[in-house]
């Protein structure tokens, strides 16, 4: 029997390759004939770097570049070839800035811009940039500003805009940008659905989430609507309501706007990469997990993607998570014939806490023995 073992991190106490290591320790000793295949997952976000390293001959690159308050900062990139991946958080992330500094108003991607530049001078002609946990809300004009194209406001001068700027745009220009000459160069990687405006859109969703109080995404709203409106002329399809287009504090919307970027989902683009087709074909059993199975699991993240793509090759899936708050009936929908949650499962949630590589090996344990009946 081979079991295929793919979970994503437990975000904060374990990466995927700990997570796997720890499930992969656990099946061994409950089943030590058991064929087992390790590949630790990513939907693109956090892991998606050890993700790269193992599936592709590559190298990181450093770049002197800044965060999304223009403070100095060495940012990495992956480069495989001609291909460079690019994650948006390490330079421009909520994970760079301190609780205080947060402010979406304020902050940009300019230093994303500066980063993707060097990039295309170090010889790559096609970027793959994962967009989520920006700090921002500048409609991708920063990374723009960064690749040497200008915003200019009515008067003619230009400058960088932020979020509580995005309003005074009047025109670009992007004579001084140089790209590749090969269309579909950008691809912006991005789970969510959200456009860039509206009632569903970046200002109202996610800017709360990046310091914004009511009154400021406000502001960030009307901002937003009016660079629509200065952008939609360039675009042959309704800015403000872009599927996607509000990841990133609408940075995909820009991206697709002024550089004809493509927008895929993180978890359809590593899963085509990862050859788990294959493997599907030689196993039995699928072992997944991440750290909390919830509603947001739902649009895109790994362990319910995985078990979806498991069962249409009649392949059943076993999950252990950090906490589950999804429902049998949901679990069920998605093929998942057992799970296991370590808040449940563990002696007390500081135990799990302090001893996350542990509390994954006994609770996957648990759930092995469940699921083959083996009388310990």
């Amino acid at each position: 029997m081979n079991l295929l073992i793919a979970p994503d991190s437990f975000k904060g106490s374990l990466s995927a390759k700990e997570v796997a290591r720890a499930m992969e320790r656990a099946a061994q000793s409950v089943l030590p004939s058991l064929k087992t295949y390790c590949i630790p997952f990513s939907d693109g976000g956090e892991g998606a770097l050890d993700f790269l390293e193992s599936h592709f001959t590559g190298d990181l690159q450093w770049v002197d570049t800044q965060n999304a308050l223009g403070h100095p900062l060495r940012a990495p990139y992956y480069k495989m070839g001609s291909k460079a991946w690019i994650e948006l958080s390490q330079i421009a992330g909520l994970s760079q800035l301190s609780l205080e500094e947060r402010n979406p108003l304020l902050t940009s991607t300019y230093g994303v811009g500066i980063l993707i530049k060097e990039a295309l001078n170090n010889g790559c002609d096609e970027i793959y940039l994962s967009i989520g946990g920006s700090a921002t809300h500048d409609m991708g004009f920063g990374i723009f500003c960064g690749m040497g194209g200008l915003a200019l406001d009515a008067t003619g001068n230009s400058f960088i805009p932020t979020g509580k700027t995005l309003g005074t745009v009047a025109s670009i220009d992007s004579d001084k940008i140089s790209i590749p000459m090969k269309s579909g160069w950008l691809h912006v990687i991005c789970d969510v659905s959200n456009p860039p405006v509206g009632p569903q859109g970046a200002a109202t969703i996610f800017a709360p989430q990046k310091g914004a109080t009511p009154e400021q995404c406000a502001i960030l709203e009307e901002n937003s609507q009016q660079l629509i409106r200065i952008l939609q002329p360039l675009s042959n399809q309704p800015l403000a309501s872009l599927e996607g287009g509000g990841a990133a504090g609408g940075t995909a919307a820009g991206m697709v706007t002024l550089f004809n970027a493509s927008l895929q989902s993180g978890f359809e683009t590593f899963y085509r990469w990862s050859g788990l087709e294959d493997l599907f074909q030689k196993s039995s059993l699928l072992l997944t997990g991440e750290g909390c199975l919830d509603h947001q699991s739902l649009l895109g993240k790994v362990p319910l993607s995985l078990a979806k793509k498991a069962h249409l090759y009649r392949v059943p899936t076993l999950v252990v998570c950090g906490q589950i708050q999804l429902d049998i009936k949901t679990l069920e929908a998605c093929g998942i014939v057992g799970w296991k949650s370590l808040l449940e499962e563990c002696e007390s949630l500081e135990y799990a806490q302090k001893n996350p590589f542990e509390a994954i090996e006994k609770v996957t344990q648990k759930l092995l023995i469940s699921h083959f009946k083996i009388k310990k």
